[in-house]
């Protein structure tokens, strides 16, 4: 899937989680939400549509356990 196969919505999650990832904060769903300008709930929704498939945005736990940080790489 590429970028602007996306909905306005994904393109801005997405957007959001490449900001945060880019600055070295942490991608937690509530900043996520904060920088695409909606609520938690709905970029909880929207970040699990671009999980796998499509893979555009990893699952990547927080240390300490915060809850899922979001990235667009994984950690290895």
């Amino acid at each position: 899937m590429r970028i602007n196969d996306l909905n306005e919505e994904q393109q801005r999650v997405f957007a959001a989680v490449v900001a945060l990832e880019g600055e070295g904060a942490p991608g937690f769903v509530e900043d996520v939400a904060g920088r695409a300008g909606i609520d938690p709930d709905e970029a909880r929704r929207v970040v699990h549509e671009l999980l796998d498939p499509p893979g555009l945005v990893h699952e990547v736990p927080s240390t300490p356990d915060m809850g899922p940080e979001y990235r667009t790489k994984p950690h290895t």
